[in-house]
């Protein structure tokens, strides 16, 4: 075995050097960092102890000197009275098999499936041979046989209900280990037709964008302490998402949010923290910042125990939103958001059939040896799992980022764990057609190009479209956005503050600054200047909003989401942007809920029973376009146009 620095480490040239980089970090650490980096160590004795041949083992599948306890437990996963025998379980595809069975078996409509796995467990017991995994073979045909019919019954459903999707998705799992690490067409063909009608929608849904919006960073540019948006509840924190959770939609608030989306950076520990930003000062208070004085920490490189115990507001600071209290601005964990929105997914998924969203954009890149979609998908399987198991169910899950290249990564999580087959993987885009990457269920694209908005039946492609808005704060608070900071120097932030209106395109601006300012210029990339020029365009121009606002009442709904910064304006949002359908339905369910019936009894009662049922006819998909509505009308004007259709 090499020797490096007098310590044996593996033959393998990238864990070579990971070790050393890991061996010089430690030697320098002083009694203090031995104390708060104590995770480290744990990490550094992973990298030394591993070797060519344990690594060989973990390739094929097995688990080299897996514990009497540790079996023991795995045991413990699979039926009751027929579980795989312990020899057996030293090879990852005869665990994954085993806790398969032991699932399947406590779910009453996949009883079929469960006698005949049983029935395999039987054989692979008096047959399989420990040292080599090989799928079931042929004692794997009638098992699929059921797995297709059962699948086909659960497509067939209207409506299907979350839990009984979830479920049947674990036939995905079976599939995948059962053909040793492969998919079969028949089962491939159904799931992805089941996880699609699970994703589509009766609306667009509206999905709340960092709890209650950004209040730390906006299109890469830092928002000022004097902007409005620092006065709302921190971003990402508890106080956000309570907030954003209280106007989800419910039996007395159908109109109401359809998710939230959350960011996640990877603590030293390797813990997945909800943070849109690596750097932290930058999202405190002004107040906060000054006492904290550590302009230069980062998610990464501070302990979860640390992070979930640092308040980004104080006490007394002028800057808390109403409600919201110090404690609850601190950061939190994935797991304690996915368990805080659970209870909320039940109430919703009873109400639409349909799960929750609960979006994951993972930032950055993995943390030291820390695997960031690795991590965060076992965060989200053991939450699964968990004590929440049930609501979990409840609940649609995405998770994403902007890499192309771990498309991959996700999909086998999806494939090989046995609680993520309803995982939705996402990926952020520029454009529909720039990446057409297999697997992928939906992208996420600004709204910033009115080209993106997808048509009904203007796409055969079966992804659905995320769209991020701009222009809400000016739309609806009434209040024009602050010049974000660039931190580009002040020559580039005064021009662009100078000629945010200008009318001139971006590149003769360009030009212009070069002139201005050469020194600066010649100090940067154009990219430097034209990103920002036109962001700062975009965010001080309400047309695109309004571009937006046509595109998407033509949209297909069934397959839009769009985030907002705003989710207290949820019934707004809804009813000025969403497809003519949505805005129709939001109308008439406000005046349902907000009008005196009762004033004048006789007619009241007659006129509710017509808007009633005139809101189930719309709820039901039925075509608009012969109501009378008025293009671009507002919700007043809506109800106008179709009274007189009622009192006709």
């Amino acid at each position: 075995m090499q020797m490096k620095g007098k310590v044996h480490i593996n033959d393998d040239v990238g864990l070579g050097k990971e070790a050393d980089v890991m061996r010089t970090k430690a030697l320098n650490m002083n009694n203090e960092d031995l104390v708060v980096q104590g995770a480290f160590f744990n990490q550094l004795s992973r990298a030394i102890l591993s070797n060519q041949a344990i690594r060989q083992l973990v390739k094929e599948g097995k688990t080299p000197g897996i514990s009497v306890d540790k079996k023991a437990v795995k045991t413990a996963e699979g039926h009751a009275d027929n579980p795989v025998k312990d020899e057996l379980l030293e090879h990852k595809g005869f665990r994954k098999l085993n806790r398969i069975c032991g699932q399947i078996n406590v779910i009453p409509h996949l009883e079929t499936v469960a006698a005949l796995l049983n029935a395999a467990i039987v054989n692979i017991n008096l047959e399989a041979n420990p040292a080599n995994y090989a799928g079931i073979g042929d004692k794997y045909d009638p098992i699929k046989a059921a797995s297709v019919t059962r699948l086909d019954a659960a497509i067939a459903l209207d409506p299907l209900p979350p839990k009984i999707g979830d479920e049947c998705l674990l036939l995905g799992t079976l599939d995948y280990w059962a053909t040793n690490c492969s998919q079969s067409d028949e089962i491939k063909k159904r799931i992805e037709a089941l996880r699609l009608k699970m994703q589509k929608r009766a609306r667009m849904s509206i999905i709340a964008h960092r709890g209650m919006g950004a209040t730390n960073k906006s299109f890469g540019g830092l928002i000022p302490d004097t902007d409005p948006a620092r006065g709302r509840p921190t971003e990402n924190s508890r106080a956000a998402f309570a907030s954003a959770l209280s106007h989800a939609s419910t039996p007395t608030n159908p109109w109401g949010l359809d998710g939230i989306e959350c960011d996640v950076f990877l603590s030293q520990d390797g813990v997945p923290i909800v943070s849109h930003d690596r750097n932290i000062s930058e999202q405190m208070s002004e107040v906060k910042r000054a006492a904290y004085a550590n302009a230069d920490a980062t998610i990464g490189a501070t302990n979860s125990d640390v992070l979930m115990g640092l308040a980004r507001k104080a006490a007394d600071d002028l800057s808390l939103a109403p409600k919201e209290l110090s404690e609850h601005t601190v950061f939190m964990s994935l797991r304690q958001l996915l368990d805080m929105t659970a209870p909320v997914a039940t109430v919703y998924a009873a109400q639409h059939h349909k799960g929750f969203r609960f979006e994951i954009e993972m930032k950055g890149g993995d943390e030291g040896v820390h695997n960031i979609v690795d991590i965060t998908a076992k965060t989200v399987s053991k939450f699964k799992k968990g004590d929440l198991a049930l609501q979990a169910a409840d609940m649609e899950i995405v998770m994403f980022n902007g890499d192309s290249g771990q498309v991959a990564a996700h999909l086998r999580k999806r494939m090989t764990k046995t609680k993520l087959g309803g995982l939705v993987v996402g990926l952020g885009a520029p454009h529909p057609t720039a990446a057409k990457v297999a697997g992928v269920d939906e992208y996420r694209m600004s709204l910033s190009d009115s080209k993106q908005i997808k048509a009904p039946g203007a796409l055969t492609d079966n992804y659905l479209s995320t769209y991020v808005l701009g222009g809400e704060q000016h739309i609806l608070t009434g209040v024009a956005p602050t010049l974000l900071e660039w931190g580009k120097g002040p020559e580039l932030q005064s021009f662009v503050a100078a000629n945010v209106g200008a009318a001139q395109s971006v590149n003769k601006l360009w030009a212009a600054f070069q002139r201005a300012h050469p020194v600066a210029a010649k100090a940067m990339d154009k990219r430097d200047f034209t990103y920002p020029m036109e962001v700062e365009k975009k965010r001080a121009d309400t047309a695109g909003y309004r571009t937006a606002q046509g595109q998407l009442h033509v949209a297909d709904g069934t397959r839009t989401h769009l985030l907002t910064d705003y989710p207290e304006h949820v019934h707004t949002t809804r009813g000025e942007l969403g497809p003519e359908g949505d805005r129709i339905a939001t109308a008439i369910q406000h005046l349902l809920m907000n009008h005196d019936w009762a004033a004048n009894p006789t007619k009241g009662n007659k006129n509710k029973a017509a808007w009633t049922a005139l809101l189930a006819t719309v709820q039901s998909r039925d075509t608009f376009s012969d109501r009378g509505v008025r293009l671009n009308a507002t919700p007043l004007e809506i109800i106008t146009d179709l009274g007189a259709q009622i009192r006709a």
